[in-house]
């Protein structure tokens, strides 16, 4: 290829303006023009990159590589954060590049990547017959590959690399942290099919913070729900209320730190009660409920009790009513707690009368939540399990 035909090298400002564009147009067409304009000008970074591939020729080609290479760099485009980032697009794009490629390999059964020794050159052509050009160890060492001005001419072809010195990427830990993040957005995915109680207790044991405001608004009570779904004023990445939660699941907790972070008033402040926990509707032979919880009425003069409480909804009665607890338990706001985590009065006394029989009286109901705690974490991790192996099972089948 002559040095007419090569393909301009943006600088960084064209580069940066461009990427702008892509990822903050004001229109859908400005947006899809410069992330054409982006791929077309990083092709040759892609054709450079399937040099470091070795492939048996005659089952696939090297266009066919180049083209699953280019299909993964509007991802990298959009996914490619300006502000936190100096480095070029092509060392972000590199990574998702070389696992694309990869991929296409292994799902067409080929030989894994290795860099193959140069195959001697015909005399003639400037070196004598049977000997080897060794790569330098440098190029093997690395598994991103740049390109330069001088590799689009293909003046330069029988050169492993030139450009680490020249677009080398500063920050070593590039791969490790794409691979972090898409593992959380993989367990945060999968915590999404669990019902709210068991991912709330699932992200208290092992400290999984959720990356988006949705997977909070779940967890969270009504009025807070609706304050994160307000758009924040302050232009901010994630709103303070955000960082709150965040808060809550920053570090993995032990059981009796479970225990004593759900005991804390606070905390119910924020999130909302279990709705698995609470008692279930009686049901008949077939083992089919009688009647609904919210087509359950309350008695009148039962609800003439409750009244004198507060204004409490009909559903929190008679989630009150089911737990078993009376008008004069409200007052006590240790009832209110286990009242949202669906522990009946029958249970409570129960726990009760198994502590005055230990030795260690105190702190009954912490050691007694624990327990519970820790078992419904076992049971919800062999459900995840499960739905594990489910979906990998319907990724071999599509």
């Amino acid at each position: 290829m002559n040095k007419s035909n090569a393909i301009k090298v943006l600088t960084r400002q064209e580069e940066v303006e461009l990427l702008r564009q892509a990822q903050k147009g004001k229109t859908q067409a400005e947006r899809e023009k410069a992330a054409r304009l982006l791929v077309y000008y990083n092709q040759s970074f892609v054709k450079y990159m399937v040099k470091g591939f070795h492939y048996p020729q005659g089952e696939v080609s090297s266009d066919e590589l180049t083209a699953e290479g280019v299909i993964s760099l509007p991802q990298a485009i959009k996914d490619f954060d300006l502000a936190k980032s100096e480095n070029r697009l092509a060392s972000y794009a590199g990574y998702w590049v070389h696992q694309r490629i990869r991929s296409f390999i292994k799902k067409s059964q080929l030989l894994p990547q290795v860099t193959p020794k140069k195959k001697p050159q015909a005399s003639g052509e400037g070196e004598e017959e049977g000997t080897e050009r060794k790569i330098p160890a440098k190029t093997l060492s690395t598994g991103v590959i740049y390109y330069d001005r001088d590799y689009q001419t293909g003046e330069k072809d029988d050169k492993a690399t030139s450009l680490l010195d020249t677009l080398a990427d500063s920050d070593e830990q590039m791969e490790q942290k794409i691979q972090q993040r898409e593992t959380k957005r993989k367990i945060n995915d999968l915590l999404a099919c669990l019902e709210t109680n068991e991912e709330l207790i699932i992200r208290l044991f092992f400290g999984t913070v959720p990356i988006d405001p949705s997977q909070i608004s779940r967890l969270a009570t009504k009025e807070k729900a609706k304050e994160l779904k307000k758009p924040n004023s302050k232009g901010k990445e994630k709103s303070s209320l955000f960082e709150k939660y965040s808060k809550f699941f920053a570090t993995p907790l032990k059981r009796e730190e479970v225990a004593q972070k759900l005991l804390n008033w606070e905390f119910w402040e924020y999130f909302r009660e279990f709705p698995e926990s609470a008692a279930k509707p009686q049901t008949s032979r077939r083992g089919k409920p009688k009647t609904k919880l919210s087509k359950q009425v309350i008695d009148p003069a039962e609800k003439k009790k409750w009244n004198e409480v507060g204004s409490l909804s009909e559903e929190v009665t008679l989630r009150w009513i089911n737990l078993g607890y009376q008008p004069k338990d409200f007052s006590d706001p240790q009832n209110q707690i286990l009242q949202k985590l669906g522990i009946t009065k029958k249970e409570k006394e129960q726990w009760q009368k198994a502590s005055n029989k230990t030795k260690n009286k105190n702190n009954w109901l912490e050691q007694r939540l624990a327990r519970v705690m820790e078992n419904q974490k076992k049971n919800i991790l062999e459900k995840l399990r499960v739905l594990r192996e489910k979906s990998q099972q319907q990724k071999i089948v599509n």
